[in-house]
């Protein structure tokens, strides 16, 4: 998902320092690692894309940190349904009746961007 400029244009007109924070779930496990602050001095609201790039880049190195404190697991030995387990197991700590669905139905959709099954819905149309 893109990081959007938001916390850099509130930074930036308020003048607030950023705290960076990268989070990881491993199990029943949370890992969190904090960055230094992160000054919006020097930048103007012309270059809020520039600091939000800035905050990615360390977002993902705060993150690989962590990632970096578990054994390698080849991609060959996960589980066919790997991923939708790790949904399952997130989904199942609540019970606020959320659901992926809902999920997926209120986040926010970058107009700009289409999905694969939007670009070739044209194709059911079609009649030979």
């Amino acid at each position: 998902m893109p990081l959007f400029t938001g916390t850099a244009e509130i930074a930036i007109r308020t003048g607030a320092d950023i705290i960076p924070i990268a989070m990881e779930q491993r199990g029943k496990h949370y890992y969190a690692n904090i960055g230094e602050n992160i000054s919006p001095s020097g930048y103007t609201i012309g270059q809020k894309k520039e600091l939000t790039d800035f905050l990615r880049d360390i977002l993902c190195i705060l993150r690989w940190d962590i990632w970096e404190r578990f054994p390698v697991e080849k991609r060959a030995d996960l589980p066919e349904d790997a991923a939708a387990q790790y949904l399952e197991g997130i989904m199942s700590q609540t019970d606020n009746g959320y659901t992926v669905e809902e999920i997926n139905r209120t986040r926010f959709h970058d107009r700009s961007v289409t999905s694969p099954e939007d670009t070739f819905a044209f194709l059911k149309e079609l009649k030979a």
